[in-house]
């Protein structure tokens, strides 16, 4: 997907939480990108197969991690999908596919934003000039 994503890095977070230490910041991304990221796309697959204690497992687990990258934005979102697996009646499998299917695009979207995040940050430790950095 070549959109604009709707959700942004939350920059000001991460200054208060991190006081600038770009190491810390390339941490927390690398590791959204390796664990979040693989786990949230097994999501789909674990919907089609019913597997609903696991999906439920990755979307309560993976929920601090939104915020520690800056993604806080995302965590309603987040919510709103653990709270209807959590409802009784279980519901409807379209239902439960369209949530994640939101989310996973949005994840989909700010994905190269975190990727630039990161180069900044290679290219600030050796001392190249820093490009493509958008504050917003």
């Amino acid at each position: 997907m070549n959109q604009q994503p709707s959700i942004t890095i939350d920059r000001n977070f991460l200054q208060n939480s991190f006081g600038g230490d770009l190491e810390a910041e390339k941490l927390i991304y690398n590791t959204f990108i390796q664990d979040v990221i693989p786990r949230w796309q097994q999501l789909e697959s674990h919907l089609t197969t019913g597997k609903l204690d696991e999906v439920r497992r990755v979307v309560h687990s993976s929920k601090p991690s939104f915020t520690f990258a800056g993604l806080g934005a995302m965590v309603p979102q987040v919510e709103a999908f653990q709270k209807i697996l959590d409802s009784e009646p279980q519901p409807e499998y379209p239902l439960l596919m369209d949530h994640y299917k939101s989310i996973q695009a949005e994840l989909e979207n700010i994905l190269p934003e975190i990727q630039n995040e990161i180069l900044r940050i290679q290219q600030a430790a050796t001392g190249d000039a820093v490009v493509g950095r958008q504050d917003r």
